[in-house]
């Protein structure tokens, strides 16, 4: 995240939060996250001169203007991420460090001309939530408000990440208390403050399933019977946490701000026969074709590769027994009950593999994200240089009666199997695609190294790759006369003895089409059974 406007204690300005930063989400490399930063950055110099605000800058290094309101400042980020080339949710996300306790007196924040209570800034959050991408609220209420914090959490702390800094200050103690009452859902790690490294560690790991609630011991009161029988109840279950694959999800990003998820404990039993009630379970939805993997061994747990697939992570603790179930011929006034036993704990990775029936692969520059945009629905960013697109991209493609999902990989280079140009990144992707549409610039010397060049970064990556259908077409025809084409086409046809085909700007996509449906309906026959792990 990038500091990018200051105001607060931090700045000579009408501002009363702290920092108003940029998160460039649509990096793929540091280097990338800092170079369109920095043009956001300039961006907004330019934007402030023309407005006559003042570019000096505040003690954290973002702009000071003095501007009257927090949606004011945050407009003027948003415009000049717009005219730096790129747009909200795709490519920046915003944060913001509030410092609440700057403002805050006798109860009441004092804040933009306005006396709020905790109820009334919890209100203004949800609007700013609504209305702007926020992803991220640093110190959004004082650390003396606890009960605000509560609040806040309560309404905000599933959308987004709510960082308690000067709440929790790296203290072990006050982390655990946060996460026991539900306060906040994010801290700052920081071991200058903590004190040693395995104490840092001990607060970030700390999290859990439901616990299961504890078993009741009670009696029946009955006159002048001492005990009157047992009817102490049972506890309820501990919260169970369950990943379910939806379909209309596409990325991950909910789950960058949620580091520790917990389910809800069971409630003890009580007298009366009365079993404590079970604690809710968490559901939380991924995109088809998410991995979970277990931190620890690095082993795939499960692959959520078809819709509405339900695979529960952890299990609720098991409710105690309440007396009334220790009751015998030679005991029928027991005291003895047990406790709930704990929730399981796990610490796994989310991996996320495009699932698309046709993957567009070649080498930077062949046409794929042209051949994709002209097709189908997507939005993709072309441009007649190698690298355009950067992250795959899913379009889906209408062929007379029927939908293709078709991905657009992005271009694989040599050496891409070792990981170089973020290969592994991509071929990942591949593994996933039913059929494979290899595209290759017919104006490339050789045409021949070109197919063999992904082909064989494809093979070394993972021999199954080259097993898949694969439809070979020569593209960017138009740019070459009719006989070098006919030359390149019959020389790549007779070195992969197969058919090769052609296309140019302003053919008709859709003869490419029908073939690779027909292929898809011939060799991937679609199923409509629904995987259910709970079944044996």
């Amino acid at each position: 995240m990038i500091n990018i406007i200051n105001g607060g204690v931090h700045a000579d300005n009408k501002l009363d939060f702290q920092e108003f930063m940029v998160f460039p989400i649509g990096a793929e490399a540091f280097s990338e996250a800092i170079r369109m930063s920095a043009e956001v950055f300039h961006n907004l110099r330019s934007i402030l001169k023309k407005k006559g605000y003042s570019t000096n800058v505040g003690d954290e290094g973002g702009f000071a203007p003095n501007i009257e309101s927090t949606k004011e400042a945050l407009d003027l980020i948003i415009n000049a991420i717009e005219s730096a080339g790129y747009s909200i949710q795709d490519h920046f996300v915003l944060s913001l460090d509030v410092a609440a306790s700057t403002f805050y007196e006798n109860g009441i924040y004092k804040f933009e001309n306005n006396e709020l209570t905790s109820d009334g800034l919890v209100e203004y959050y949800c609007d700013l939530v609504k209305g702007y991408p926020i992803v991220s609220i640093e110190d959004a209420m004082s650390e003396d408000d606890y009960e605000g914090w509560k609040l806040l959490t309560a309404k905000l702390g599933s959308e987004i990440q709510l960082v308690g800094d000067d709440l929790f200050v790296t203290n072990c103690e006050l982390i655990r208390r946060g996460i026991e009452e539900g306060v906040a859902n994010a801290v700052l790690i920081k071991p200058n403050q903590i004190g040693t490294l395995t104490e840092t560690f001990t607060a970030i790991g700390m999290a859990k399933s439901g616990d299961g609630g504890d078993g009741c011991a009670s009696f029946r009161r009955e006159k002048f019977v001492e005990f009157g029988g047992p009817n102490g109840g049972n506890g309820g279950k501990g919260g169970d946490i369950v990943f379910v694959s939806d379909a209309n999800l596409n990325t991950l990003l909910n789950f960058r701000y949620r580091r520790h998820i917990k389910a809800n404990d069971g409630k003890s039993g009580a007298s009366r026969d009365r079993s404590g009630t079970s604690g809710k379970n968490i559901v939380l939805k991924v995109p088809v074709g998410t991995q979970i993997i277990d931190e620890e061994s690095e082993e795939v747990i499960v692959d959520l590769d078809k819709p509405n697939m339900e695979f529960q992570v952890v299990q609720g603790g098991k409710g105690g027994l309440g007396n009334t179930n220790f009751k015998s011929s030679t005991n029928r006034a027991p005291r003895h009950f047990t406790y709930g036993q704990p929730g399981e704990e796990k610490y796994v990775l989310l991996k996320l593999k495009v699932l698309s029936d046709v993957g567009i692969i070649g080498m930077p520059n062949a046409g794929k994200s042209k051949f994709l945009t002209r097709c189908s629905n997507a939005d993709t960013k072309i441009g007649d240089y190698p690298f355009t697109t950067i992250r795959p991209h899913l379009g889906v493609a209408k062929v007379d009666d029927s939908e293709i999902v078709i991905a657009d990989i992005p271009g694989i280079i040599s050496d891409a199997h070792l990981g170089v140009g973020l290969g592994h990144k991509f071929l990942k992707h591949i593994e996933r695609c039913k059929i494979l549409l290899h595209l290759i610039d017919v104006t490339h010397d050789d045409v021949i190294s070109a197919y063999d060049c992904t082909h064989n970064e494809l093979e070394l990556y993972n021999s199954d790759l080259v097993r898949k259908e694969e439809v070979v077409v020569l593209n960017k025809c138009d740019l070459l006369e009719e006989a070098e084409i006919l030359e390149k086409k019959k020389h790549l046809a007779n070195y992969l003895d197969k058919e090769v085909l052609c296309l140019s700007i302003d053919d008709d996509l859709q003869p490419i089409l029908r073939l690779l449906s027909e292929k898809l309906k011939k060799n991937n026959p679609r199923k409509t059974d629904v995987y259910d792990p709970f079944k044996a």
